[in-house]
């Protein structure tokens, strides 16, 4: 039978070491959070049911939002009002066949600013499977009048 010492040391080395893991994950998240502000486009993490999850820093810049704006809201808030129903309905036509791929093939797509002030945009969408769930990855780039990206 062990005794008190012995049950105190174990549970001190069981302490350190769930210390050192989190310590490494929060490391980790950071790093992570880092490396989503340094993607140059703006980057949008959204779930299956259209529920912003996160937005980087070029994000906030391009719509005019801070981030605290966003999470938490609709993706359909970047959307302008009179395209909002149908996005809504191709969100879930994705979510039958989530695939990488440009979002609109062939069209010309237009996200939509705090401001309300529309523009013309590039998307391009990915599916992400975690524990948790399957989130879809957002990248918007500024696409100039002529058509070229910004």
């Amino acid at each position: 039978m062990e005794s008190a010492l012995e049950i105190a040391a174990s549970a001190k080395l069981i302490m350190n070491s769930l210390g050192q893991i989190t310590e490494r994950a929060t490391l980790k998240a950071e790093v992570l959070a880092k490396f989503i502000d340094a993607i140059p486009v703006a980057f949008i993490v959204a779930d299956g049911r259209g529920v912003i999850y996160m937005v980087n820093r070029q994000t906030e810049l391009l719509f005019g939002y801070d981030q605290t704006e966003l999470v938490g809201h609709q993706v359909e808030i970047l959307v302008p009002d009179a395209l909002r129903d149908a996005h809504i309905k191709s969100r879930a036509v994705y979510l039958d066949e989530p695939h990488v791929r440009p979002m609109g093939a062939g069209l010309q797509l237009s996200a939509r600013k705090k401001s309300g002030v529309e523009f013309p945009v590039e998307i391009s969408l990915g599916p992400l499977v975690t524990t948790d769930g399957l989130y879809i990855v957002v990248m918007v780039v500024r696409r100039s009048e002529d058509g070229s990206s910004v």
